[in-house]
């Protein structure tokens, strides 16, 4: 969390903290680390996945009404080009429209997998009542705050869902970045406005078209009428997919989650992490 602050008041906020934790001892640091863990790290990774967990039936999520709110002309500007902005493969549904049509001169010769908007910051972040005065949720706000030195409250629909805070790419691609899987790495081409490299934090893991990373340019407002992703939002979901990979929650949490989804209940033998796995879905209501 040091390493990888997205400002330079996030590394002086765990800085300070660590040297305050320190002046107990040992037992400090390790209360620092896994106050950190419980109320930052394990709540933003549960939020991220939230989303994705809902099971496409009748049961809707809590922010469906607002995600179907969102402005249609943001969306139709996002997916002017159909095409997903990470690997270029092009929109299955788009597909299948131009054939119902007769275009087929229209069709691209590249892959085509269905597409969908990703927000870079969870959708879920507005749901999270930060007048609460609940602990947890308090303690999540203000540590999310400190390290990331974003005010989150501006972060509301129709902000939420505007061009700014989302990403035109196929579902495998949203399913890894809303994991924390991928990330857009600015550090790369720190001169070049709105260009990135997007890296895959597993060494095992890779996106749709098989590579480990691609560059990614995004047009300016002038070029293509449409607002670039915010960079600090995107500087933020780094500094998460690093930070989270690194300590080797995500990894941890990933296990955990196919462990009680594959066995459907605890394990007999007690070894299952149930604190862990329920306290990351608690972190979602």
């Amino acid at each position: 969390m040091l390493e990888h602050a997205p400002h330079p008041l996030g590394r002086r906020y765990v800085a300070v903290s660590l040297h305050v934790a320190r002046q107990m001892g040992e037992d400090g640091v390790v209360k620092a680390a896994k106050a950190w863990l419980d109320d930052l790290l394990l709540p933003m990774l549960a939020i991220s996945k939230a989303m994705k967990s809902w099971p496409a039936s009748s049961q809707t999520p809590p922010a469906k009404q607002h995600i179907e709110s969102a402005s249609r002309i943001d969306l139709r500007l996002l997916k002017a080009k159909y095409r997903c902005a990470i690997t270029k493969t092009f929109d299955k549904a788009r597909v299948e429209k131009l054939q119902r049509e007769g275009r087929f001169d229209e069709i691209p010769r590249v892959g085509q997998l269905r597409m969908e908007p990703a927000h870079i910051m969870p959708f879920l972040l507005n749901k999270v009542d930060n007048r609460a005065i609940d602990r947890r949720r308090s303690h999540f706000w203000d540590m999310l705050r400190s390290w990331t030195q974003i005010d989150f409250e501006t972060l509301v629909v129709p902000n939420l869902n505007s061009p700014m805070n989302a990403i035109y790419m196929t579902r495998d691609e949203h399913d890894i970045f809303g994991h924390f899987t991928s990330y857009l790495d600015k550090e790369a081409y720190p001169g070049v406005p709105n260009k990135y490299k997007v890296r895959i934090a597993r060494s095992y893991s890779c996106l749709s078209n098989g590579l480990h990373e691609v560059d990614v340019e995004f047009p300016t407002r002038e070029e293509s009428s449409v607002e670039p992703p915010n960079p600090d939002y995107l500087k933020v979901h780094a500094a998460f997919a690093k930070v989270l990979h690194l300590c080797g929650v995500a990894q941890y949490m990933d296990g955990v989650d196919l462990e009680a989804e594959m066995e459907g209940t605890l394990r007999l033998n007690g070894e299952t992490d149930f604190g862990s796995y329920l306290q990351s879905k608690l972190a979602t209501w």
